[in-house]
C-alpha cells in the first residue's frame, strides 16, 4: 500500500472514469475499485460472445519496491 494512503482509501484504475459512465456499480477489494457490472447481464454476455470483452486487471500484480 502506498505510504500516503490510509487503509480506508481505495484506488481508481486508469479506466475508472470511463467505466463509471456506464457501470452499474463498484465494489472495493484489496484497495481498488472494481466494476460489479453494467446493469444488463444478458447484454454483457452477448457483447462478449458476439463482440469483444475487456476486463480491467490493472490493479493485479502491482509491486512496490523500496
Amino acid at each position: 500500500m502506498d505510504e500516503n494512503m490510509s487503509e480506508n482509501e481505495s484506488r481508481q484504475t486508469a479506466f475508472h472514469r470511463i467505466m463509471s459512465k456506464t457501470a452499474a456499480g463498484f465494489m472495493e477489494e484489496a484497495g481498488w475499485w472494481w466494476v460489479t457490472g453494467f446493469g444488463d447481464p444478458a447484454g454483457e454476455y452477448r457483447a462478449v460472445r458476439e463482440g469483444v470483452g475487456v476486463w480491467d486487471v490493472s490493479p493485479l500484480n502491482k509491486w512496490d519496491f523500496h
